[in-house]
């Protein structure tokens, strides 16, 4: 039970940071250039 608390936390602190930093990098770059990326691979994890 703790491990299984453990795996979730880890993964939850993973994805929580995953999606801190494709914000930043969508934001800090308007031109463009990743953005058409950045929203592909968050659109379908929402």
């Amino acid at each position: 039970m703790v491990r299984f608390v453990l795996i979730m936390a880890a993964v939850l602190l993973g994805l929580f940071l995953f999606f801190r930093w494709n914000y930043q990098v969508n934001t800090s770059q308007p031109d463009g250039d990743s953005a058409p990326f950045t929203s592909s691979v968050t659109l379908p994890l929402v």
